[in-house]
């Protein structure tokens, strides 16, 4: 991919691209940003302008060089990712001495070493070296969605880029070149929060039926019974994943709850086919009660984050879902 094609990166692809332009790229860059970005690909696509034989500042995509490193098969192109959890010493070591010889077929060796974080300390000390004196004929990416958890000095070697997560409009133009239909764009794209990675590797048509089933079973029936969210909350906690996906479908339900109550009707829903449903539910709230349920959710994530009991933290998060609704009876009626 050239770099002038990579969408909702402007800031750091324009960095790249006046760097190449001038001749002024740094010995060593770190990409930084949440997984799913372009971070990776950003990279490659550098690789390729740096060693194009067009030399146009962008990759032509045409050339031998081009297309080897689009097939991963250019010998100057290393990418360097966990071996397990960790990026362990010795390979560092090897890409020491890679870094030493000279350049195959292109004019730069570019090492790209992914979920930098992964370094264990004593690699992440023997990189140290090759970043203070890298040779002139070489470039090392770093990409990382945890840079807090680089040594600050492999850091402050490099000069820093921040990827940002893609805007729900960047994701949508990106999913329709893919030929995803309208609603599984948008409900990719704000599922996936901004990550297109995430977006691609998403099996679409199990997660629109497993919406579609926390819809009739949980999200419609609210307020429920206490004993019933004590038992969703044991029966969720069995499997992590399913949680992280229920929280983000709780969020997406009470942000088109926030739509109803601010725009009505003029802005189509993520849950367009629950509209009557969540207009009923909207109407018990006001704007700032509906916003902090979105954070009583956030906080649960968080908690889950640091490996808090799972169970406990939801059972205490549908308690808290479950309050200030009114009588089903009430609120039925207002639709």
């Amino acid at each position: 991919m050239k770099l002038a094609q990579i969408i909702g990166q402007d800031e750091p692809i324009h960095i790249l691209s006046q760097a190449l332009r001038h001749d002024k790229l740094a010995h060593a860059y770190l990409f930084c940003g949440p997984d799913g970005v372009g971070k990776k690909t950003s990279a490659l696509a550098l690789a390729q302008a740096l060693n194009c034989h067009k030399q146009t500042g962008d990759a032509c995509l045409e050339c031998p060089a081009c297309r080897k490193i689009e097939q991963g098969q250019n010998p100057d192109v290393h990418l360097t990712e966990p071996d397990g959890q960790y990026i362990k010493i010795e390979t560092i070591r090897r890409l020491q001495q890679e870094v030493s010889y000279k350049a195959f077929e292109g004019r730069v060796k570019v090492y790209i070493i992914d979920q930098a974080e992964s370094l264990t300390p004593q690699a992440a000390n023997c990189l140290l070296k090759t970043l203070e004196e890298p040779p002139s004929n070489s470039l090392i990416i770093l990409i990382s969605a945890k840079p807090y958890n680089l040594l600050p000095t492999v850091i402050s070697r490099c000069q820093r880029l921040t990827f940002k997560q893609l805007s729900v409009e960047n994701m949508e133009r990106i999913l329709k070149e893919r030929g995803f239909s309208g609603e599984q764009r948008r409900i990719m794209a704000f599922f996936c929060q901004g990550s297109l990675g995430q977006a691609l590797q998403l099996d679409i048509e199990p997660l629109l039926a497993e919406r579609a089933q926390l819809m009739e079973t949980l999200m419609s029936r609210l307020p429920l019974p206490g004993e019933e969210l004590l038992d969703w909350a044991q029966q969720l906690a069995k499997d992590r994943q399913r949680v992280e996906r229920l929280l983000r479908w709780l969020v997406l339900w009470y942000r088109d709850m926030l739509i109803l109550l601010r725009a009505g009707g003029q802005i189509e829903l993520l849950n367009e086919d629950k509209r009557a449903e969540l207009t009923r539910q909207a109407v018990c709230f006001s704007v700032p009660e509906i916003q902090q349920k979105i954070l009583i959710i956030e906080r649960t994530q968080n908690h889950l984050k640091r490996n808090i009991n799972a169970q406990l933290a939801l059972e205490v998060m549908f308690m808290d879902l479950n309050s200030g609704y009114r009588k089903r009876n009430n609120y039925e009626a207002a639709a």
